[in-house]
């Protein structure tokens, strides 16, 4: 069985790469610029072995406690933020009196570190994360304002076999760990919206 969470860090790693390749051009470096777009392009290969031959994936639900999620969650997202983009953070769990949920705390934090890169690299100025309950479900909201998803990508049964723009592997994975989230047989799912801007929603029950 293929490791999902291998699969996750190699597509984080190359977002990661994608800033840093845009400062190196406007520094006047490009050809430390298209070494490391080089490098980009192999880790782009090997994500296309992964959609290839990608089987079902494996979580391993633990009790996480949100807050603290949260807060690591939001120290990983002052490490990597652009600047120019203004990125705010909300957290609503009034209603919760003692703020637990069962999740993969890796798998979920990789999906959402991502989901922000996407967010990141296509805003105007900026993005937002709210951390909330919506109907009985645990749900992190991204929200640029930039362009909007493809067309094609609101599709809930849309596979991003053929797409217009970027990979969509990141949305494959997040779509398969969401999926395997499962309580009192309600699985867990991705939303997407364009709403001046991509909307991006991961529901765990």
């Amino acid at each position: 069985m293929i490791d999902v969470r291998i699969a996750s860090l190699i597509h984080n790693a190359r977002n990661r790469l994608m800033p840093v390749i845009d400062r190196l051009r406007r520094e006047g470096n490009p050809d430390a610029a298209a070494e490391i777009d080089h490098i980009g392009a192999l880790l782009g290969l090997a994500m296309t072995l992964f959609r290839q031959g990608r089987e079902s994936i494996e979580v391993f639900p633990g009790e996480v406690h949100l807050e603290e999620f949260f807060k690591e969650l939001s120290s990983e997202i002052q490490k990597f933020a652009p600047l120019g983009i203004s990125t705010e953070l909300h957290s609503d769990l009034s209603c919760m009196p003692y703020p637990v949920w069962q999740m993969d705390y890796q798998l979920i934090q990789l999906v959402l570190l991502d989901a922000l890169m996407n967010a990141w690299r296509h805003a105007r100025h900026k993005v937002s994360i709210k951390m909330q309950l919506v109907d009985g479900y645990l749900c992190f909201e991204i929200r640029d304002d930039g362009a909007g998803f493809p067309a094609e990508w609101l599709d809930e049964n849309c596979t991003f076999e053929k797409k217009s723009v970027g990979t969509g592997v990141g949305l494959t994975i997040a779509r398969q760990v969401a999926a395997q989230h499962l309580c009192k047989g309600r699985h867990g799912r991705i939303d997407l919206e364009n709403c001046a801007g991509a909307v991006f929603r991961l529901l765990l029950p």
